[in-house]
């Protein structure tokens, strides 16, 4: 198999794995919040508060934890206009932990099977970086 194969499948397959569910439960407190509908990248850190910014740089939102941070940008990888961002820090923490523990999952499966397919090893970290970022998955 040549790696733009290898690549391809991974894509293939990516596309079609059902990610965790970053929407929460009705008996769940949360806070509405609004998205422009466009990709989201963090911004700088100001005094405890983090800032979501837009593609053009543009501040979107302010946040004042990390997991926070997170939390909006992985509900928004779908380019959301409307995320529901829990109260609780707890609820906020576990969902944040459950999507970068699939990522990893994600991460590790790749690597496993780039290395038995016994492709070029000085190309994996660009491979699964490539895989990646054509599906628009990020850990922050």
């Amino acid at each position: 198999m040549e790696r733009k194969e290898f690549i391809d499948k991974w894509n293939v397959k990516i596309a079609e794995t059902k990610f965790p569910n970053l929407n929460i439960e009705s008996n769940i407190e949360y806070e509405s919040i609004e998205l422009p509908g466009k990709v989201l990248l963090p911004g700088s850190e100001l005094f405890g508060n983090f800032e979501i910014n837009d593609v053009d740089g543009n501040t979107v939102l302010q946040v004042d934890s990390p997991e926070k941070m997170k939390f909006v940008l992985y509900s928004s990888k779908h380019n959301s206009q409307q995320i529901r961002l829990p109260k609780s820090e707890s609820e906020i923490a576990a969902k944040v932990k459950e999507y970068e523990s699939f990522i990893t999952s994600i991460i590790k499966d790749i690597q496993t099977d780039y290395q038995s397919n016994s492709l070029d090893q000085t190309k994996l970290n660009e491979t699964v970086t490539q895989i990646l970022n054509f599906n628009n998955i990020r850990r922050y």
